[in-house]
C-alpha cells in the first residue's frame, strides 16, 4: 500500500509542485482580493480542493464510490481456506454432480441501490416504487438448469422446505443425475434451521457444506449476474412481465 502511495506520489508531483508554487506564491494576494469581496477561507481552500481534482483526473484517477466489503473474521478466513484446499485437486466428475442452488431478487428495472452516472443533466429514469421485484429460487449444475421457483411472500424455513420438496427431485431427474448428486447451499438462517437439515439429511444423498461468509463461492451468482445484466436491456413495467422475461432467459 505504501508503495503503491509512493508511486502515486512520484506521478503526479511534478503537477503538484507547480500547482501549489503558484497558490503559494499567489495565496496572500488572492486572499485578502478575496477577503475584499467577501470571501472566506473556506472557499479559497474549496478552490483549491477543486484544483486538486482536476489534477487527478488529468493524471488518469477518476472519481468513484468505494465498494464496500464485508469483514470477515480470522477463524472464518482460515475456515474459506480449508475448504479451497481441500476441493482444490476435485476433478470434474466430481463437480459435474454439484447442485448449486440459491435465491435471487430480480427488479423490474435497475438495482435498489444508488446509481452514479455522468449527463448533462444529471438524470436517471426512475419507476415510481422502483417498479417492484421478484424473488426467486433456482438450481444449475454443470449440465444446466433446474426448476426456477418464483416466490410471492416472505420466505422463511417452512417455506424453502416446501421449495426443496417440490423442486429438488424433479430438478435432478429433469438434468439427468439420477439420484446420485451433491447439494450444495449457503448457510442463511432459513437453510440451515434443524427442520430443513434433518430433511436433507434423509433425502440428500450428499452435501457440500459451503464455509461461512462464502456467498463468491457459489457458481449460481454468476447466473443470477448473467440474468440482471440481460434484464437491463429489456422494457418492463411490472412483475409479470419480469417474470416472462426471466422465464425466457
Amino acid at each position: 500500500s505504501s508503495v503503491i502511495n509512493f508511486q502515486v506520489d512520484v506521478f503526479i508531483y511534478k503537477d503538484f509542485a507547480k500547482a501549489f508554487d503558484r497558490v503559494g506564491h499567489a495565496h496572500e494576494v488572492r486572499l485578502k482580493k478575496l477577503h475584499t469581496y467577501g470571501f472566506s477561507d473556506f472557499l479559497f481552500q474549496l478552490m483549491i480542493s477543486n484544483f486538486i481534482d482536476r489534477i487527478l483526473k488529468r493524471n488518469g484517477y477518476r472519481n468513484c464510490r468505494a465498494r464496500k466489503k464485508p469483514f470477515i473474521s480470522k477463524r472464518n478466513r482460515k475456515k474459506r481456506l480449508n475448504f479451497a484446499k481441500l476441493h482444490l485437486k476435485k476433478d470434474q466428475s466430481f463437480w459435474s454432480k454439484v447442485i448449486f442452488s440459491d435465491e435471487s431478487k430480480c427488479n423490474t428495472h435497475h438495482n435498489d441501490g444508488p446509481i452514479k452516472i455522468y449527463k448533462k443533466q444529471n438524470q436517471v429514469e426512475t419507476v415510481e416504487h422502483g417498479g417492484g421485484a421478484v424473488l426467486v429460487w433456482g438450481c444449475m449444475t454443470a449440465a444446466g438448469v433446474g426448476n426456477l421457483v418464483f416466490i410471492d411472500s416472505i420466505i422463511d424455513k417452512y417455506l424453502y422446505l416446501d421449495i426443496l420438496k417440490d423442486n429438488l427431485q424433479k430438478s435432478t431427474v429433469r438434468l439427468g443425475l439420477n439420484g446420485s448428486y451433491i447439494f450444495q447451499q449457503d448457510n442463511e438462517p432459513k437453510h440451515s434451521a434443524r427442520l430443513v437439515q434433518e430433511w436433507l439429511l434423509f433425502n440428500v444423498p450428499k452435501q457440500l457444506h459451503s464455509p461461512p461468509q462464502s456467498p463468491d463461492m457459489n457458481l449460481i451468482e454468476h447466473l443470477w449476474n448473467a440474468i440482471s445484466r440481460k434484464l437491463k436491456n429489456k422494457h418492463i413495467t411490472n412483475k409479470a412481465e419480469l417474470k416472462s422475461a426471466i422465464l425466457e432467459i
